[in-house]
């Protein structure tokens, strides 16, 4: 560890942070006046480069990026996008079945359409008919 904080304190690395994990230490190192120094006092640390707050539980580190949301860890990630994608999952076959249900309703509405057209031409067709009728009768001199 001592050769990796040398190394990076020569290539220039501007904040440098070493956790372990068993006894839940944070070490932190800034550069200033050119060479990384280690800080103290680091109850509920920000990183003054990446506005990331460090705080010690009792047992684990918790990190919070900047507007305060903790970071996840792989298993909380993971557990939240399969959540997340099951929740899309059922918008998606819901918005299925509503896309379902109103070409229903449309064919239905189209069907009754279709049946109050054939409706009138036929209205209009026994109109016809019966016309036809009367005159016939009226040609012979029957007044229907």
């Amino acid at each position: 560890m001592a050769e990796k904080l040398a190394y990076y304190d020569r290539f220039g690395v501007e904040e440098y942070y070493v956790y372990d994990p068993p006894p839940n230490t944070l070490e932190v190192w800034l550069r200033q006046d050119g060479r990384l120094k280690r800080m103290s006092h680091l109850k509920g640390w920000t990183s003054p480069r990446l506005g990331i707050r460090f705080a010690l539980g009792g047992k684990t580190l918790e990190i919070f990026d900047p507007q305060g949301q903790p970071f996840l860890t792989s298993v909380e990630r993971d557990g939240q996008l399969r959540r997340e994608q099951a929740r899309a999952d059922d918008e998606h076959r819901r918005a299925e079945r509503e896309v379902a249900r109103a070409d229903e309703e449309r064919t239905r509405a189209d069907r009754v359409e279709a049946l109050a057209a054939a409706a009138s031409v036929r209205a209009e067709q026994e109109r016809a008919r019966a016309e036809r009728l009367a005159e016939r009768l009226r040609e012979l001199g029957i007044e229907p």
